[in-house]
């Protein structure tokens, strides 16, 4: 889901006041550890990032999983800069790829700044936010219709 996340980035007031940087990630390359702090907010310019956690598998140990796949105009790192908790996930470039990054501190002052150019760019992780809540409901909804049925053949 491309975003209009991309046109704030060449803002002149959003450049000026913020001075984000581009930064490349090789394929596999971590970009954020779950549980580990981070002050800084992710847009995806160019490439593809797994967002991945970490789970206890009852007779298995730990595993890796996937939560999602983030695309060009996507952002990552945002629940963090809202309620200053670590990650709650793993990011890994999924292949090369090039990210602005920007210090999610001087973010939420700016956007506090300037109400107005706030409210644009926060009603833009708000529609992301509800494209992927709608995405969990569907995963969701789908391994509780799984595990529901496996309790009804008694496997």
């Amino acid at each position: 889901m491309e975003s209009s996340l991309l046109n704030f980035l060449t803002d002149p007031k959003f450049s000026k006041k913020l001075s984000w940087k581009a930064q490349r990630f090789a394929a596999e390359e971590e970009i954020i550890k779950e549980g580990k702090k981070n002050q800084k907010v992710y847009i995806v310019m160019k490439g593809k990032v797994n967002v991945l956690t970490d789970i206890d598998v009852a007779g298995a140990g730990r595993r890796r999983t996937g939560l999602a796949r983030l695309g060009k105009g996507e952002i990552f790192g945002e629940l963090s800069m809202f309620d200053q908790q670590p990650p709650s996930a793993n990011v890994i470039a999924a292949e090369s790829c090039e990210l602005a990054v920007i210090d999610s501190r001087k973010l939420m002052k700016f956007l506090d700044s300037d109400p107005k150019y706030g409210y644009r760019f926060l009603r833009h992780i708000v529609d992301l936010l509800i494209h992927r809540m709608r995405q969990d409901n569907v995963r969701s909804t789908s391994i509780l219709a799984w595990y529901l049925a496996e309790g009804t053949t008694g496997s």
